[in-house]
């Protein structure tokens, strides 16, 4: 609404510059014009120049400088680890109640010399703000820095991702594919080199603006490569549908720093374009209306009852495609604890499918397997979270008769990497070797849910999941993939022809002929085909309609997703730079039992106004 404002504004000016990429698109679309992208004025000086100016500061020896403008975050855990790796103290400047813990010493009056100095005298330097990185560079100090969550959604909109961008040096970017390890050098030649040049343009064209000569030309930027524009990275699901579809194989799905999957496009690419057709995420959501009912189900065969995560419905639909001659294509946890989906033609392959498996699954060639599949007429059962049903639908196609799918109520998908971490610490600390996990062992009885390692000697180890350090930090949010915090999929109206999940809501007063603690099934039919499927099989199983709103209450995740926590990046930070042991111990531990103690006697209010203090 105020683009016409500005667009007055800025027309009587003869030369327009801005700090970064994002502020020059901002002025070509509201005037029309080409606005220089400058340095920042602090870096029109030399690193001398500042120096000159400098005091030495009162600290003797080498020291890690901490300068955080708001809270350290995902920048925090590369300090400890550079104080844990080099034994050298943390000196912070500035901000008491942004402190990191092991900080030796707080700076709170400092001035503009002191600043200078405390920078440049520095080993290291960890910061999140803007120009305690241009102070780092200016004194070619080694450092790390972070951006906020909304600059790291959109890095090329970001000053600082700009500004390290064009020197060379963005791997210093904290949470990136690309950041570098702690130990990591930094060519300050090569940075210093690029630094001049961006130096030398600004300069030119600040004294051609003031004298009022003509600008000096744009420097060429040269030709980004042509490739798909596919969904930004924080909402990308990993359904595979756009790798599924590519004609050449130009994509593939590889982990990204956090250890999930994503779209990664090579050359070969032949910009089809079918792949940003496809992406689910790029395409409007196919809504339908919502159920009228839930049904609490229960199968009428104990044995896989008690073997299933919940009240068995899954495997009465698996074992009718099965006894069709069809496939069933589910998520597995294999010999090497890796969650993937995979194909079943047999009632002996089907039992990995049953229970939960608390990552994100790594779907392969899922999609072609089934395209072919249904292609050649054969019935298929697909079951994923809701996200990957969507990703095979805009893969395969909508409304195929012999393609029955169901979703599964989903909390969030966990990262990959961070299960792996996980199992090999209990291997560690067990000092044997793992043979399976069961996330929801019913053995102990259906609530609470009970983690179970068992190990290849035959022995087992069970604990209440959400007293387990991934259970906790599962409970927390702490490691689920970024999409998962604004999830498309939470609403009672869903692509597939089933959803899944515990019936955690079911009245506990409603009788029932069978045992609760069991597991019930909690079933959404959202189509036709599945409504018929669901009458046809229902010799098969016991069900009790129940209203919509008694499924929400006990599964809230159903019609809202879960968002994540605060301390996320600093999660997956720390997982970087310190490694899983030290992590684990950070945010994965209950915390000592006095805070644990507080945490029940206080009041939300006061917990309120204590955090408000603090902040």
């Amino acid at each position: 609404p105020y683009d016409e404002q500005f667009r007055r504004y800025l027309e009587p000016f003869d030369a327009l510059s801005v700090r970064e990429k994002r502020g020059q698109d901002l002025v070509r679309a509201i005037t029309g014009r080409e606005a220089r992208v400058v340095l920042d004025p602090t870096l029109l000086l030399t690193g001398a120049q500042w120096g000159e100016l400098a005091v030495p500061p009162k600290q003797q020896g080498d020291y890690i400088l901490c300068y955080f403008v708001s809270d350290p975050g995902e920048a925090a855990p590369y300090a400890l680890a550079l104080a844990e790796k080099t034994g050298l103290p943390i000196v912070q400047l500035a901000g008491a109640r942004r402190k990191i813990p092991g900080a030796k010493e707080i700076v709170f009056d400092a001035g503009p010399r002191e600043f200078l100095g405390l920078f440049q005298h520095a080993a290291y330097v960890c910061t999140n703000s803007f120009h305690g990185a241009v102070f780092s560079v200016q004194f070619d100090r080694p450092f790390f820095t972070s951006m906020s969550p909304k600059e790291r959604a959109e890095p090329t909109y970001s000053r600082i991702y700009s500004l390290l961008s064009r020197l060379g040096c963005a791997e210093r970017i904290v949470g990136l594919d690309a950041t570098a390890s702690i130990d990591a050098p930094m060519d300050y030649e090569a940075i210093h080199r690029n630094l001049d040049a961006a130096r030398a343009d600004s300069l030119a064209y600040l004294k051609a603006a003031v004298e009022g000569v003509e600008l000096p030309p744009l420097p060429r930027e040269p030709d980004a490569p042509k490739k798909p524009v596919l969904c930004k990275e924080a909402d990308c699901t990993g359904c595979t549908a756009c790798a599924s579809v590519c004609p050449v194989g130009a994509i593939t799905m590889k982990p990204d720093h956090e250890g999930f999957l994503r779209p990664v496009v090579s050359d070969a690419c032949v910009l089809c374009h079918k792949c940003e057709q496809t992406c689910p995420i790029l395409r409007p959501k196919v809504e339908g209306p919502a159920p009228a009912c839930a049904h609490a189900v229960w199968n009428q065969d104990e044995t896989e009852r008690m073997v299933s995560s919940s009240g068995g419905f899954f495997s009465i639909l698996a074992r009718h495609v099965l006894d069709q001659g069809g496939a069933v294509f589910g998520a597995v946890l294999d010999e090497n604890m890796r969650v993937r989906h995979v194909c079943a033609r047999s009632e002996a392959e089907l039992a990995a499918m049953r229970g939960s498996k608390y990552a994100q699954s790594d779907l392969g060639d899922t999609f072609r397997q089934v395209k072919a599949l249904l292609d050649g007429g054969t019935p298929v059962l697909f079951s994923g979270v809701p996200c990957q049903v969507d990703g095979l639908l805009q893969a395969v196609g909508r409304g195929l008769d012999n393609l029955i799918t169901c979703d599964l109520v989903c909390h969030g998908v966990p990262s990959p990497a961070v299960l792996a971490h996980f199992v090999d610490s209990v291997e560690q600390k067990a000092g044997k070797p793992l043979s399976g996990l069961s996330f929801r062992d019913k053995s102990k009885g259906w609530q609470p849910a009970y983690l179970t390692c068992t190990f290849q000697d035959g022995s087992q180890d069970s604990q209440v999941l959400y007293r387990t350090t991934f259970g906790r930090g599962f409970g927390m949010s702490l490691f689920l993939r970024p999409s998962c915090a604004h999830c498309r999929y939470t609403s009672l109206s869903r692509p597939s022809d089933f959803t899944l999940a515990d019936f955690w809501g079911l009245d506990p007063k409603l009788a029932l002929p069978v045992e609760r603690d069991k597991g019930i099934s909690m079933v959404l039919v959202h189509s036709a085909k599945g409504q018929a499927l669901f009458d046809a099989l229902s010799s098969r199983f016991g069900q009790v309609e129940r209203p919509l709103q008694e499924a929400v209450t006990g599964n809230p995740r159903l019609v809202s997703p879960a968002p994540h926590s605060p301390k996320r990046a600093a999660f997956f930070a720390s997982l970087a730079a310190r490694g899983y042991e030290k992590t684990e111990a950070q945010y994965l531990t209950p915390p000592p039992l006095p805070y644990r103690a507080a945490a029940k006697v206080l009041t939300p209010e006061m917990k309120t106004l204590i955090r408000k203090v603090l902040k």
